[in-house]
């Protein structure tokens, strides 16, 4: 039971740091391409990061 459990959280906190590099390498790239203008692009990062 313990070791489930502790796997279940490694695979969410494994998941949570990949979408978090995704959420901010999308960031950079619309920030040097010039298309982050809209704060609901925002709100669907942190979306997605969580």
């Amino acid at each position: 039971v313990v070791c489930t459990l502790v796997a279940a959280f490694l695979h969410f906190f494994f998941l949570s740091s990949f979408c978090w590099v995704l959420t901010e390498a999308w960031q950079s790239y619309m920030a040097v391409t010039g298309r982050l203008r809209n704060r609901i692009i925002r709100k669907r990062f942190l979306c997605l990061g969580w």
